[in-house]
């Protein structure tokens, strides 16, 4: 799916339905994510304006306003419109943090996006 817009979303796991911000255990409050699709640069920015990139142990995070090379987007899939972060939509869930490969005892994830609003300016829904 590549949509030439802006997109405003939650994420939630798609096995689960539980939605919370990525670095969190699932629940409340409803993390609202944003890709701008129109950009090349693929960014996701999370609703405080920061920029989500995979960490040198590959964990996800978003805590810098400054964007990374790593590219973002969504997919069309069985389970729903997935995230994806260079190529892949395979995440694994350790303690309360999101990986992009598995660290030993970690479940899998696949990050499904909902709730669009079709503009990054107003996060909070």
């Amino acid at each position: 799916m590549k949509l030439n817009y802006l997109l405003t979303f939650l994420l939630s796991a798609a096995a689960t339905e539980r939605n919370g911000f990525i670095t969190l255990s699932g629940g409340n409050p409803k993390g609202w994510y944003c890709i701008d699709l129109s950009d090349s640069r693929n960014i996701l920015w999370d609703a405080f304006n920061s920029s989500c990139f995979v960490n040198p142990d590959q964990a996800i995070q978003c805590l810098d306003p400054i964007p990374s090379s790593d590219v973002w987007g969504i997919q069309a899939a069985s389970e729903g419109v997935l995230v994806t972060v260079n190529g892949k939509t395979d995440f694994y869930v350790c303690g309360d943090r999101v990986y992009t490969s598995d660290k030993g005892a970690c479940r899998e994830l696949k990050l499904k996006a909902a709730g669009f609003k079709g503009s990054c300016g107003s996060f909070r829904g």
